[in-house]
């Protein structure tokens, strides 16, 4: 849940801003900031993950900064059962800042990047705004290395078609693209249809081009908004057209 609208109304200590911006800013369920009832001012920040196991602490020492990171089980009666807890110490804001990156990046799916950084933020915003069927990301932007390419799977029974929208910057070209087919085309078909013939495509130079043609597309399930949590990372195409179908 990006949480930027609550941040600017939240008071905490101005050299602590580039690690409440980041927390604030990316899909994290619960933080819970304990700093206002410490006499002292010092740092005591709690964040919960849902699906995330592992509990994360960031306190202050001293002059000192500590992430904690508690691994639990549950057992059958729902209790919290601590199998150990790791500790790692900085002097700065910016090294917690990076640590914590890391460790989301290793124990959950959130997105680690800021949400004003983002590539691509103008179509996922769209696309988390519709109301679909299904909604499938095969993006690689989310990791460090490889391909940097976009990957997104759009369909709907209101669309009545299924949705492509990619772009890939590893190409000079680096077009943004859609392309889509009609499902009632599949009854048109004889013996010599192939699956991509009814592929329509379109390529566009911006961003911005390529979101007016998608709200195009997509305008059946944008008249009645459904705000998505922004942030979340899709499952990929296979595990979303096995929920969809079935």
């Amino acid at each position: 849940m990006i949480r930027l609208k609550e941040l600017k109304k939240k008071e905490y200590n101005p050299k602590f801003e580039e690690l409440f911006y980041f927390l604030y800013s990316v899909d994290i369920d619960h933080i819970m900031d304990f700093e206002r009832y410490e006499k002292d001012g010092k740092l005591n920040v709690e964040i919960v993950i849902h699906g995330m196991k592992e509990k994360i602490r960031i306190m202050q020492f001293n002059k000192d900064y500590t992430i904690i990171v508690d691994y639990v089980e549950r057992n059958n009666k729902g209790e919290c059962i601590y199998q150990k807890v790791e500790y790692f110490t900085f002097k700065t804001i910016p090294e917690i800042v990076i640590k914590l990156k890391e460790l989301l990046s290793k124990l959950s799916d959130i997105i680690v990047i800021e949400y004003d950084k983002r590539p691509y933020k103008a179509i996922y915003e769209l696309v988390e705004h519709a109301k679909m069927a299904l909604i499938a990301d095969d993006s690689s932007w989310f990791k460090d290395k490889g391909l940097k390419r976009l990957s997104l799977t759009l369909a709907d029974n209101k669309l009545n078609k299924i949705i492509f929208v990619s772009h890939d910057k590893y190409y000079d070209s680096g077009y943004y693209e859609i392309s889509y087919r009609d499902y009632l085309e599949e009854e048109k078909k004889d013996d010599k249809w192939s699956y991509y013939d009814y592929f329509k495509k379109f390529q566009f130079k911006t961003e911005e081009e390529l979101c007016e043609k998608l709200k195009e597309l997509i305008e059946p399930c944008l008249r009645k908004r459904r705000v998505r949590k922004i942030g979340y990372k899709y499952n990929g195409i296979l595990k979303e057209m096995a929920k969809h179908e079935g």
